[in-house]
């Protein structure tokens, strides 16, 4: 959460914003959200996304979304095919997030379709499938 509204205003800082966020592009906590949002900036230097960056960015969001109303968040993460959604929580595996468990315990517990709610039982890991027996 902290990452979105440091950009937020940022957003606001023009030139000096942007290069404060250029000095953060590489760092190994917020280089995921600095790199997605000089994306859409005019920025002199190249700033390559990675490969993960997308979802590390996309995990801010969802994060806070399935915090403050889960049923909404799961809502609308179920707008999307379900073999999209087993594979968003499946690619969850694969990045670091320090709110990426909270998430997936939100989609584990309260997803109404079990294919998915399972595969995410199963990318927590066995700590949260004794937890949730």
């Amino acid at each position: 959460m902290v990452r979105l509204t440091a950009l937020s205003v940022l957003e606001h800082a023009g030139a000096d914003g942007v290069e404060a966020v250029l000095g953060l592009s590489e760092d190994p906590v917020a280089g995921p959200a600095a790199r997605m949002w000089l994306q859409g900036r005019d920025v002199d230097a190249e700033v390559p996304l990675r490969s993960d960056d997308d979802l590390t960015f996309a995990l801010d969001s969802m994060s806070i979304a399935a915090e403050e109303d889960a049923e909404a968040f799961l809502s609308e993460f179920r707008d999307t095919a379900t073999t999209n959604q087993i594979a968003l929580v499946e690619r969850m595996n694969l990045v670091r997030h320090s709110r990426r468990d909270s998430v997936l315990r939100v989609v584990a517990e309260g997803h109404p379709d079990e294919r998915v709610a399972s595969v995410a039982r199963r990318s927590l890991g066995p700590v949260s499938r004794v937890r949730s027996s």
